[in-house]
């Protein structure tokens, strides 16, 4: 067994748990890795062969082929359509809520831009070509009531909003707001195929009593068929898309399999680079026994890192909110001695 110091042991475990950390954030190729990159029109963050998740080289929207109508990807540039033809979508709003960028697509209308899963929730509006999903059309067929209405979330009066499906509540609010906010929004599918999809969507209120039916009412757990909150098929574009407004976060995602996002010579080289008196034997014999070490106490953890990283900026943060702390107990301190001696001088007139 080769002699290892206590500072070498936390120096290699330290560069493992860095590099893990780094490698894990950095695994996609081409983006930087992101809990939340879900597709900006069915809210899933899952790809599938044939339909991949792609991402905007100028405004980084992700989306899937199916949900935007990307025929083909393209070996190089990929742009969304306000980015293709301006430049940029930053200043372009969708006409059925007061939403800026995003997913948008073209209108029959000119000049008019919308969001395509506002085009697939607000029941008025249809898609011309689902290969393509666009352009968006009947824009002029919601009536003059849906544009009355103001949103829930935002309080804006502008756009079509969607109402809750519970039958007594009229609750109003924008498809984009409901999926930030993330409301319930599933989809019911038919008994009978030809029927197609019931698209529900529930207010913040009827959000939070899980599930529910046409009156409001808790639903059994036997009694909610074949209704899915995250998962849902869309019948206006005739083609699976899936909803998921509230996705949990797989935090366990990477930790069974931590291991494979080292590089053991990587991190003989830091420590070749950091300390000249390693020598390349003699590191490379310790390295392996430590990370040895360190994958069985790892994984003894459920995977978990070793060691809590947290950035300068974080390490900053966490230093002045310390100060802040001892400052107010100074304060505190100062405010029970000055305090205490008015009391005592108190006792003292009082006595005399």
């Amino acid at each position: 067994t080769p002699q290892i110091s206590d500072n070498q042991l936390e120096e290699v475990i330290n560069h493992l748990e860095q590099q893990c950390a780094r490698n894990i954030k950095t695994r996609q190729v081409g983006i930087e890795y992101d809990d939340h990159i879900i597709c900006d029109v069915c809210r899933s963050p899952d790809a599938e062969e044939g339909n991949e998740m792609v991402f905007c080289d100028l405004c980084n929207i992700c989306v899937h082929q199916a949900c935007y109508g990307i025929v083909d990807i393209p070996e190089g540039d990929w742009l969304c359509r306000p980015c293709k033809e301006f430049g940029s979508q930053k200043n372009i709003s969708c006409v059925l809520c007061p939403n800026f960028g995003g997913a948008l697509k073209p209108t029959s209308s000119s000049k008019q831009w919308a969001h395509v899963s506002c085009a697939l929730w607000v029941p008025e509006v249809s898609i011309g070509c689902v290969s393509t999903m666009e352009p968006i059309t009947k824009i002029k067929q919601i009536p003059q009531t849906r544009w009355n209405l103001i949103c829930s979330l935002c309080n804006v009066k502008q756009g079509a909003p969607i109402q809750c499906s519970v039958k007594t509540c009229k609750i109003a609010y924008h498809v984009i707001c409901a999926f930030n906010h993330k409301l319930k929004m599933k989809a019911i599918v038919e008994s009978d195929k030809t029927k197609g999809v019931k698209l529900k969507s529930y207010c913040k209120k009827h959000t939070e009593k899980g599930d529910v039916d046409d009156d409001g009412n808790v639903l059994k757990a036997e009694a909610k068929g074949e209704s899915t909150d995250n998962q849902s098929f869309l019948p206006k574009t005739q083609h699976e898309i899936e909803i998921a407004t509230n996705i949990p976060e797989d935090e366990d995602k990477h930790e069974s399999d931590f291991w494979k996002y080292i590089d053991i010579n990587k991190v003989q080289q830091e420590l070749i680079r950091t300390d000249a008196s390693y020598s390349v034997s003699k590191s490379m014999n310790f390295l392996d026994f430590i990370v040895q070490y360190w994958k069985l106490k790892r994984t003894s953890n459920y995977g978990a890192s070793l060691i809590p990283l947290t950035s300068s900026a974080q390490f900053q943060e966490q230093q002045q909110q310390q100060r802040n702390e001892i400052l107010r107990m100074r304060v505190d301190l100062e405010r029970i001695r000055n305090l205490s001696y008015m009391i005592c001088r108190r006792e003292k007139v009082k006595r005399n």
